[in-house]
């Protein structure tokens, strides 16, 4: 009697799929009554694992594989489906053996989301028969490794729905029987708190940054949650911060940037006081790192101001501009050396876990820094403190693929990128190499293809760039924002003004553009009369007195805030005038239309002197300026 080819396909299925198992593995053969074929049981090193897996085994003499070659396909009826994915306790594959290719396919139902989501739908559609895809990378014995990942999976799948769907008496129950309550407390506060974690991580993604942090901070300050999950908390907090603040201009979303790292690494530094040493050492880094950010931030500002006023010639401002240059290029370098050494001793009182983030925060640090250099003239030396951070770099790499830390992984190749995405030629092969190898031992695929795309845009970008592109002239806005870093960089606090000189410069950067008060009158026509001691250390004109005049009545008011002038003016002069007439909606001060209007009015208008708003700020202004009365001509 001829043996049918279905048996014969079948037979050398089961032994194809024994073959590529493990010497040390047993592989027991089931019933066909089981409903499935194989009970595998994982030894390592001749001991027992007590890791086991069922499998359905799939025998063909062609496998069905998809048109892009990304899946292999199968028929298997939706009753089989539910009893794989819903029923089975146990971790279970489904095998799919191509006998005439030699090539042997598993999958995981269980963890198969796309699977669920359409067996859910059958009960609606009739279907009496699913595709299942098996993902064609999973071939035998290659991916044995990602195999027993699987079963963990698994077995941490099945667990949870156990316990989930347990009730609260049987539950209750079997914990106090079998194991300690107080562990059993401690270790499902810290699983619900990390499930928490990553919705904070979806809602971040989704623009929910507002309850996000809501739910973050209820974490922070909660006294059962655990130290790890209070610093990943604050890590979220930080990034929904800097979601927000992406909606901003460049200028401010850098100076956002600094308070938001300095304020999160004060906030991870007083959390994380009692708590494991890694995170302390982390939290440390932290403040060291935004310190570093601070000062390197102000290095460029100061560079920013040197070089929009070349040319100009005062002797003492270079002067004193350059020793402040040099007193901050050496902070930079010191605080740079501070994180090296706290590094330095964090890997050698093995607190590995806190190196990869501390260096992606170093690494930011030190951008501007190194593109102040290298817009300098000084290549070398930008390029010694790269290769310092790429050596860095490295080792954080081989840190975090050591824990699995595949976050991590993306956070350090992001980082590194930025870094050297200004550098004047593109990155070397070797460095990409390094890079493109961390970014493939990601395991979670989609964040994988991510971070890839990521990469390899930024590779094309480098390509792309011959030289370093001059600045952009800056807005208005971006402008005032410029003022405001050197102004800070100089010690002056805009935020809470408490003397002359910090509300002088802070009603300077304001009026700027005086857009707000011309618009309402064509005839209004505004100009800087004298600028104090502030205006000219920071080459800001407007910190000093400003004429507001009318070109039509040849009147004419001075003051130190347009803001308050206006409204002086206004009262006096405006209000009831018939020749008012407001600029078009679409209208708009620029530099361009202010230099016409100067040339326009020099010589035609007096001194604004007359009368002046009162409680004005007057000790850091030229003291000159206070009692001339010359009228209007």
């Amino acid at each position: 009697m001829k043996r049918p080819r279905e048996h014969e396909i079948d037979e050398l299925a089961r032994r194809q799929f024994a073959s590529t198992l493990p010497g040390s593995w047993v592989c027991r053969r089931m019933s066909d009554d089981y409903g499935t074929d194989f009970d595998v049981e994982v030894f390592r090193d001749g001991e027992s694992t007590g890791r086991a897996f069922k499998v359905q085994l799939k025998g063909t003499a062609a496998a069905d594989i998809s048109a892009e070659g990304d899946n292999v396909r199968v028929g298997v009826p939706v009753a089989n489906l539910r009893y794989l994915c819903d029923e089975l306790q146990v971790p279970t594959i489904v095998v799919v053996a191509d006998v005439t290719a030699q090539t042997t396919y598993w999958g995981a139902p269980m963890l198969d989301t796309d699977l669920k989501r359409r067996l859910a739908t059958t009960a609606q559609t009739g279907q009496k028969e699913l595709t299942l895809k098996l993902p064609a990378a999973n071939e035998l014995p290659a991916t044995l490794k990602q195999l027993v990942d699987a079963i963990t999976d698994m077995e941490l799948a099945l667990g949870t729905r156990t316990v989930s769907t347990a009730s609260l008496p049987d539950f209750t129950r079997v914990a106090r029987q079998q194991f300690d309550p107080d562990a059993v407390i401690r270790s499902f506060q810290d699983k619900t708190d990390w499930l928490r974690i990553s919705k904070i991580d979806e809602m971040i993604g989704a623009g929910e940054v507002e309850k996000a942090s809501e739910l973050a901070e209820s974490l922070i300050v909660s006294q059962a949650a655990s130290y790890e999950t209070k610093a990943a908390a604050i890590l979220c907090q930080e990034k929904a911060f800097f979601l927000t603040l992406r909606k901003g201009d460049r200028y401010s979303v850098r100076a956002g940037t600094l308070d938001v790292e300095l304020g999160i690494a004060h906030k991870l530094h007083v959390t994380m006081a009692g708590g494991p040493e890694y995170l302390r050492a982390l939290a440390a880094l932290a403040v060291k790192a935004a310190e570093l950010h601070r000062l390197s931030d102000t290095d460029f500002n100061l560079f920013l101001n040197w070089e929009l006023n070349q040319g100009k010639e005062d002797a003492l401002w270079r002067l004193f501009l350059a020793q402040r240059r040099l007193e901050v290029a050496k902070r930079v370098v010191q605080k740079f050396r501070q994180c090296l050494r706290l590094l330095e001793w964090a890997i050698q009182h093995r607190h590995l876990q806190a190196v990869p983030h501390a260096y992606a925060r170093i690494a930011r640090s030190m951008t501007a820094f190194t593109v102040r250099l290298r817009r300098e003239g000084m290549r070398e030396a930008a390029g010694a403190y790269q290769d310092k951070l790429f050596e860095l770099c490295k080792l954080s790499l081989d840190i975090a693929v050591m824990f699995k830390r595949w976050n991590d992984v993306a956070l350090i190749v992001g980082s590194a990128t930025i870094a050297l995405d200004f550098r004047t030629d593109t990155i070397s092969p070797e460095r990409a190499q390094i890079l493109r190898e961390a970014i493939l031992r990601i395991e979670d695929a989609e964040q994988r293809v991510d971070v890839q795309a990521f990469f390899e845009s930024q590779l094309q970008r480098l390509a792309a760039v011959s030289s370093i592109e001059a600045p952009a002239i800056p807005t208005i806005e971006e402008e005032g924002q410029i003022y405001r870093d050197m102004a800070t960089a100089l010690g002056i606090d805009l935020n809470d003004p408490k003397g002359p000189v910090d509300e002088v410069v802070a009603i300077g950067i304001q009026d700027l553009n005086p857009e707000r008060v011309l618009r309402t009158c064509r005839h209004l026509f505004f100009r800087v009369e004298a600028s104090g001691l502030p205006g000219q250390i920071l080459r800001l004109p407007t910190a000093g007195y400003k004429g507001l005049y009318c070109t039509r009545r040849r009147r004419g008011m001075a003051g130190l805030s347009l803001d308050k002038l206006a409204q002086t003016f206004r009262g006096q002069h405006c209000d009831q005038c018939s020749d008012c007439a407001p600029h078009p909606a679409e209208w708009r001060w620029t530099r361009e239309w202010q230099h016409q209007q100067d040339l326009k009015w020099d010589g035609r208008l007096g001194s604004p002197f007359r009368s002046r708003p009162t409680e004005e700020p007057r000790a850091a202004t030229d003291q000159g300026k206070d009692s001339h009365d010359l009228g209007i001509r």
